[in-house]
Formats: C-alpha cells, structure tokens, sequence
C-alpha cells in the first residue's frame, strides 16, 4: 500500500464545500441525533427495522423543525429521494435515496432468492454440495466459501446473487462441522461481499467503474480491502487451528 501511494500520491483540490454546506443547512449537534440512534439501539441489539424507524422519524423530525422543510417535502423525499434546487452548487454531490431508488436492488434480492429456493428444491448443485462436504477442517471451510464465492459472483454478475448462493451451498458444510449461522454469516462478509467487487463484469464492481469513468480492471491493485480481508481472515484462520495444534497436548 505504501508503494502504490507514493506512486500514485492523492491530490488536494482547494474548494469551499464545507462553506457551502453551512449556508446551505443548518449544522450544529442535533443533526447527529439520527446517527447516534442507530448506534445506541445497536448495542443494544434492537431489531434493525424499529432502529431504522426510530432514526428515519427523528431525522424526519430535525427536517421540519431544524432545516425548515416541509411535511410534504419530507415526504417526497422519503419516496422519491432527495434533490436541492439546480442552482446550488451542491446539486450534484447531495442527492438521490428514496425508497423508489430501492426498487431494483429489492428485485435482485427477489430473484436472487427465488433461485436459491430452485436450486434447493431441484438439488440441482447437490453433486457441488457433495464435494464441498468434504470440508473438515475451520479454515479450508473458509477456502470452499471463497472460492465458492467467487465462482457464484462472477457466473452469477450480482452481490447479492453470490451471497445468497454461497450461503445455501455452504450452509450443511459447516452445520456438519458444527459450526453456528454466526460464523458462517462473518465468513461470508469477509468472501462472497468483497469479493465480488473485483471481478469486473460483476455489479459490484462494474457499476462503481462505470459512473466514475476508471478502467474496470485498474483499480483492482488499489482496492487492497478487498482481498486482503480475505487473506489475513484466512492465514489467521489457518495458523489458529493448524500451527497452535502443536502446541496442545496429544489427546492419545
């Protein structure tokens, strides 16, 4: 990472953002209020909907009352996202949301899951299943999940498809090696979500690419989070169960 930054250092543009966002809103310590909800109700292990709820009614609140908007505007942005007049400077970097800009992500969870539910009922992966079954040890269970996660990502195109697959092709693996939903769900976090940003015909790394006019493939040396995670997930996994054992005394 050190060298790839002193070859390519970052350059600092000179703007008045931070002014423009003070003349544009009114800033002060209540605007943090939504934030810090969600973090209190998650230490608290409150269901993520009543959090969600709680935070989106109190920002909607600071919304009417702090920044002087509108019940109506409100609204209208809740559903349709939120946009500032077109003469602000600030037009293009402060927008979008609304629950209509979530319609295409809630279809390919939709299909995503409706194949996951074909493929069970069908077994058409079970002779997959069967190889990945053989899996008896913690860390190459983690190797199985991310090749397994690359494989569903790059024929599947799709985040959320790959998470979905890998979860429902990996799940008897590790219910055999009794192995709880919690680790199975951290194993997937640290394979099938990151790595499915740097296949390029992937969404996930396809659509970021796109917008922002890079090449497809030249970022991948740059995006170090997503495959070192893996790796130290996988070397801390493997010298845990494997290289520690030696040390235990021999159960014969």
């Amino acid at each position: 990472m050190l060298l790839l930054s002193l070859q390519k250092p970052i350059s600092f543009i000179q703007n008045n953002l931070s002014q423009q966002i003070i003349e544009t809103f009114k800033i002060n310590a209540f605007v943090l209020i939504p934030a810090i909800i969600i973090l209190i109700l998650s230490l608290f292990k409150v269901d993520v909907k009543i959090s969600m709820f709680i935070s989106i009614l109190t920002a909607s609140s600071i919304a009417v009352l702090l920044q002087k908007y509108t019940v109506k505007e409100v609204f209208i942005f809740l559903v349709l996202g939120f946009k500032l007049d077109s003469s602000n400077p600030l037009n293009f970097i402060l927008k979008g949301g609304g629950i209509i800009s979530m319609w295409k992500a809630a279809l390919v969870v939709f299909i995503s899951c409706a194949l996951s539910g074909i493929f069970s009922t069908t077994n058409m992966f079970k002779t997959v299943e069967e190889v990945l079954l053989k899996a008896k040890s913690r860390y190459t269970l983690f190797l199985y999940t991310a090749i397994t996660s690359i494989i569903t990502a790059a024929f599947g195109c799709n985040q959320s498809i790959s998470i979905i697959l890998t979860q429902h092709l990996m799940s008897k693996s590790y219910e055999n090696n009794e192995i709880d939903n919690y680790q199975l769900s951290l194993d997937i976090e640290n394979t099938a979500v990151v790595l499915a940003a740097i296949i390029p015909w992937n969404i996930a790394a396809f659509v970021p690419t796109t917008a922002m006019k890079v090449s497809s493939t030249g970022f991948i040396p740059y995006a170090v989070y997503l495959y070192l995670l893996p790796i130290i997930n996988f070397t801390y996994i493997y010298f845990s169960e494997v290289k520690l054992n030696k040390f235990l005394p021999n159960n014969n």
